[in-house]
């Protein structure tokens, strides 16, 4: 059973921010993690403050944060910025 893809406020906000073609891009490559049977494999644990629970995914310029919800097949959009800033 495939994951779906779920936005928190921010992160949608963020997104429809941003120029038409940077926000196809991600919305494109976050399809794709819909679309693969184990979505963790592209992306890369971030350690420190998360504790290990959020991910994050690079796209270009961009970093996009997520989390997992497993019990019901759910990947959360957390925050999408810049990779200078979006750590901070």
């Amino acid at each position: 059973m495939p994951y779906c893809i779920d936005f928190t406020e921010d992160a949608e906000q963020y997104l429809h921010q941003l120029p038409l073609n940077d926000s196809r891009r991600i919305k494109e490559k976050l399809l794709f993690l819909e679309s693969v049977a184990n979505p963790r494999k592209y992306l890369v644990k971030i350690e420190g403050k998360y504790q290990g629970k959020v991910y994050r995914y690079r796209i270009g310029v961009y970093r996009v944060l997520l989390t997992f919800k497993d019990q019901i097949m759910v990947i959360v959009v957390i925050d999408i910025g810049n990779r200078k800033n979006i750590y901070n």
